[in-house]
């Protein structure tokens, strides 16, 4: 019994194959039921499942993934989004993922969603405003040019780090520290981070997340010599915009 259920979904498809299929991937029971609702209504083929319970090997058989990024992983605002890296290239480079956000993201998210993956960001807002339409973008591939995710090395660029990043190893190292690490006006002194724990932070910024070392003229009239890594500042507004705690503070 248990097989032959999980077996539904792949086979729902099968059964319809001439008609676009989406898979909305939602922890808010609202978003989801709304999208497969407005969905559902233009003859679209839509499943609906929530982060945790996304089976992986039927995502292939979808046209669209939509995924409500807004779902609380510890500190990290947005914890769908290391499920569109979970799916793997192969899945997102054949089914496009939108992600689907409320209120206005940073940069550093979309990149985050960039480098995992994710093809299109959606605005609530405007999915509020052209529910109507949604179904029919999608059947023609005819989501505006606007809400098409720019490329890893063209967010890169705009917000000057190294082509050759990539956040999620930054992020992952962030979550193991304490979270009071990442609060607003966090003194060094007070938090339970070492010195040394810093040091290999700011390093991964540099190595794998692509956060360049200050530039040199900043300090060409100091005696001081000029960090090698990026400065801890920077490292953590980093990782609050991409977490989007840019706004908010932690206790």
């Amino acid at each position: 019994m248990v097989a032959w259920l999980e077996g539904i979904e792949p086979m729902i498809f099968r059964g319809a194959a001439t008609q676009t299929g989406v898979l909305v991937v939602s922890d808010n029971p609202i978003v989801g039921a709304g999208l497969k609702h407005v969905l559902s209504k233009s003859d679209v083929l839509c499943w609906s499942s929530g982060v945790d319970d996304v089976d992986r090997s039927t995502v292939g058989v979808w046209d669209y993934v939509l995924v409500w990024i807004q779902s609380a992983r510890e500190i990290d605002a947005f914890g769908a989004i290391p499920l569109i890296r979970e799916l793997g290239v192969d899945a997102t480079s054949q089914v496009p993922v939108v992600a689907i956000h409320e209120g206005t993201i940073s940069p550093f998210v979309r990149l985050r969603l960039a480098e995992a993956g994710a093809r299109y960001v959606l605005p609530l807002a405007w999915l509020s405003a052209n529910s109507g339409e949604l179904s029919s973008l999608l059947i023609t591939a005819g989501l505006p040019e606007e809400y098409h995710l720019e490329t890893p090395f063209a967010l890169r660029q705009k917000l000057g780090l190294k082509l050759d990043g990539d956040l999620a190893v930054l992020l992952e190292a962030a979550c193991r520290v304490p979270a009071n690490a990442w609060a607003v006006g966090a003194d060094l002194d007070r938090i339970a981070l070492s010195r040394s724990e810093i040091g290999r932070l700011r390093r991964i910024a540099l190595e794998c997340a692509g956060i360049p070392a200050p530039e040199f003229v900043r300090y060409a009239s100091s005696i001081r010599r000029p960090p090698t890594t990026p400065e801890w500042p920077r490292v953590r507004e980093v990782v609050r915009e991409a977490w989007g705690l840019s706004s908010m503070n932690l206790h």
